[in-house]
């Protein structure tokens, strides 16, 4: 029992500051999706997604691992820690220079003319997301998420909010999305530097051996971010090259509207559990308790939010993006059904990286990546809803894959696994019919706009909720409603 509190007060603290952090970070999201929306064009949002693919996919080697590295070795000293911040800004400047010159044969590439000035504008970015990486990881390993999330929330309030936005009214277009990413990563390297107290320092000679140590770990991280990333990108690459700038910037904010959910949890997860299980890793119990919570709570919020989202999904594309949007509502809605197992592959990948079985994540990714290819290039034959299908499929069954490699590494069986869902999906059922119940009744009622409409049915579904969980809450969530209570009175008390 001493170890299970121990292992809360451990991350009770990162996770409050972190979900904070990423929630509030969700919401200005919100506000600047529906804001320049409405500003710019899909053909916009489409040459502002397929620069952030080259530039994400160039930072990798920037980086090579470095800030994992960081993190995931358990004892490291400061000079290792020296060599990893030259190497990163070395690597950072040759990147910058090399996307600089091949911004014509990308643009070519992708078959898009106007991304070459856009990814020469951008370049410049890797030097300031080298200098970020290395703080935030170092900050990350102290465990200091509350410094971490108001970095992120206050970098990405000036540069969307601020800037974007700001330049998006003035009518600047393309370059308000640029410009807003530029500054973004600016301040955040300048921040970042600024709270790190351990300061670090470029060295132009390194020893052998914190050479060695640091490329054995950052290799496997960099092979496997790059597997990934062209895993979690190869159906952007592919409806760009194929269908072109507004098919692409059509699919990129119906993935954006599902990652909202699944990223503001799977960033929380990321950024807290892999430092938190990395030192924790020779604690089974600790690990194998964690684990199933963790699945157990994602089913509960994850469920109910899927089912939000496909009943509601023409409702939500008209409030956050407007009109014009239309096309988003299908790919969305199939796309919502993968975020829960989109989440608990993040989830299951946060245990294998703190682990350090870094080999069985690059098997894992690279057979994601083939489905990722093979669906998406079968699926643009029907438009980005055969896309957004197919890469639906394939969540799902990565999902499989990547579990199963998990819960072997912790000693957990499927059984243990797929017995957390009943009540989960007992509340989601419940919610579901609902729901149903009350979109027709107010359809033949009632004709009003989006907003209201999902505001009416929202009180409807609660009140009735309410009604049935007075008299079961006991049989559908499989505990008393005391005990929760009191347990979330401590523990709020305890982060206060």
């Amino acid at each position: 029992m001493g170890d299970k509190s121990s292992l809360f007060n451990r991350l009770s603290k990162p996770l409050f500051w972190m979900t904070s952090n990423v929630g509030g970070q969700s919401i200005l999201q919100l506000i600047v999706l529906a804001v320049l929306s409405r500003l710019l064009s899909p053909e916009d949002f489409g040459l502002m997604a397929a620069t952030l693919i080259i530039i994400n996919f160039a930072d990798i080697f920037s980086q090579l691992g470095m800030g994992s590295a960081i993190i995931q070795k358990k004892n490291i000293t400061d000079n290792e820690i020296n060599t990893a911040f030259s190497i990163t800004l070395f690597f950072s400047l040759l990147v910058s220079i090399i996307i600089f010159l091949s911004s014509g044969f990308i643009a070519e590439f992708m078959n898009m003319p106007k991304l070459e000035i856009l990814i020469e504008a951008v370049s410049i970015i890797f030097m300031f997301k080298g200098v970020s990486s290395i703080h935030i990881s170092m900050l990350e390993k102290q465990m200091k998420f509350k410094i971490v999330a108001h970095i992120d929330l206050l970098t990405y309030t000036i540069g969307f909010l601020g800037v974007g936005i700001t330049m998006a009214i003035l009518g600047m277009g393309i370059w308000a999305l640029v410009c807003a990413n530029l500054t973004q990563a600016f301040l955040r390297a300048v921040i970042s530097y600024a709270f790190n107290k351990q300061k670090v320092k470029i060295k132009f000679r390194f020893s052998k051996e914190s050479l060695n140590n640091l490329v054995s770990s950052g290799t496997s991280f960099t092979i496997s971010k790059i597997l990934g990333y062209f895993a979690n990108n190869a159906d952007f690459i592919l409806v760009g090259s194929l269908l072109g700038a507004t098919a692409l910037g059509l699919y990129n904010r119906a993935y954006q509207l599902m990652s909202l959910a699944s990223n503001t949890i799977g960033t929380v997860i990321d950024r807290v559990f892999f430092p938190s299980i990395s030192q924790i890793q020779t604690e089974k119990n600790n690990l194998k308790n964690m684990y199933l919570k963790s699945h157990l709570f994602l089913a509960f919020i994850i469920f109910p939010a899927t089912i939000l989202s496909w009943v509601f999904a023409p409702h939500l594309v008209d409030i956050i993006l407007g009109s014009g949007w239309e096309e988003v509502v299908l790919p969305f809605r199939l796309l919502a059904v993968g975020m829960f197992f989109k989440t608990c592959h993040r989830l299951s990948n946060a245990f294998i990286k703190g682990l350090g079985r870094n080999s069985q994540r690059i098997y894992v990714q690279l057979i994601y990546l083939i489905m990722i290819i093979a669906g998406t290039y079968i699926g643009h034959f029907h438009g980005i809803e055969g896309v957004s299908f197919f890469v639906l499929i394939s969540i799902v069954i990565n999902f499989i894959i990547i579990t199963s490699v998990s819960k072997s590494l912790i000693s957990i069986s499927w059984y243990e696994i797929i017995k957390l869902f009943k009540y989960p999906i007992r509340f989601s059922s419940l919610i579901a019919i609902v729901l149903v119940v009350s979109t027709s009744v107010t359809n033949k009622l009632f004709s009003v706009s989006s907003i209201i409409f999902i505001i009416v049915n929202i009180i409807l579904c609660c009140l009735i909720l309410l009604v049935i969980l007075k008299f079961f809450f006991e049989k559908i969530f499989g505990f008393q409603f005391i005990n929760i209570k009191n347990n979330l009175i401590r523990k709020v008390k305890g982060l206060l």
